[in-house]
Formats: C-alpha cells, sequence, structure tokens
C-alpha cells in the first residue's frame, strides 16, 4: 500500500511556484493542500514535476501565465476539493493533462485562454462532476 504524500499545511494557505526549482519541491507529493496558483508565470511551459499529484485540498488557479503552453504534469490530478480556474493564459493550448480529473467540488472556470480550443473545453466540462458552478468558455467574450 502506497502511502500519499501531503505537501501544505492548510487548505486556506496559498502556495505556488514561478521556477522549475520551485516547482520541483513539490514533486514527491500525491496531496497538495492549499490554493495552489500560478499568477503570472512565464519561466514554466509546463507542470512536469506535479506527476505524481493526485488530489488538490484546496484551489487550482492557472492565470495571466504567457508562460504555460500546456498543464503537463497534472495527468494523475483527479480531484480538487475547492474550486479550478484557468484563464487569461494567452500562449495555453492544451488542457488535455486534466484527462484523469473526475471531480471538483467548488466552481469550474475556464475563460479567456485565447488559443485553447473550445473543444478541449467542453470535453473536460463534459466528464467533470462540479459541486459549484460551471463556466466554460475557452476565448474571450465582450463587445
Amino acid at each position: 500500500m502506497v502511502l500519499d504524500k501531503r505537501c501544505g499545511d492548510s487548505p486556506e494557505i496559498y502556495l505556488g511556484a514561478y521556477s522549475v526549482e520551485e516547482l520541483e519541491t513539490y514533486a514527491d507529493c500525491t496531496v497538495l493542500v492549499g490554493h495552489f496558483q500560478f499568477d503570472s508565470v512565464d519561466q514554466l511551459s509546463d507542470l512536469a514535476a506535479l506527476k505524481n499529484v493526485k488530489r488538490i485540498e484546496g484551489y487550482l488557479n492557472v492565470f495571466r501565465s504567457p508562460g504555460f503552453l500546456t498543464l503537463h504534469g497534472l495527468e494523475n490530478l483527479e480531484v480538487v476539493e475547492g474550486h479550478v480556474a484557468i484563464h487569461l493564459n494567452p500562449n495555453l493550448v492544451s488542457i488535455a493533462a486534466l484527462g484523469a480529473l473526475r471531480t471538483v467540488t467548488g466552481n469550474l472556470y475556464i475563460g479567456s485562454n485565447d488559443r485553447l480550443p473550445q473543444t478541449e473545453v467542453d470535453a473536460l466540462g463534459a466528464r467533470v462532476t462540479v459541486g459549484g458552478m460551471k463556466n466554460l468558455g475557452s476565448q474571450p467574450t465582450g463587445p
């Protein structure tokens, strides 16, 4: 039996990484506890170091981060006990790495990711059980 390795102290504390070195501090984690936030990240193109993460107890928020091309590294993520927001990432071209994600207990928001195909957004929305609201629009909206 493999035990979970929990990283983080509280679902109320913000965690994040802005470089490969910072992200690698979570490489052995299977559970992230906290608001895992990537804001204005430009030195990471993916999340490869998080390949062991199965659950997040808190939020996953990826926004305003031009470095991200994909969410590679989150292929084993199954549950987020909180909200997921992926928005305002101008170079994000795929969220296929979220293929194992099945449950989001809070809200799911994916929007204003200029290069992200709506078909991937729709597929994720159809597959994931969401406890809160779903807002799934990959393209910017407005006048």
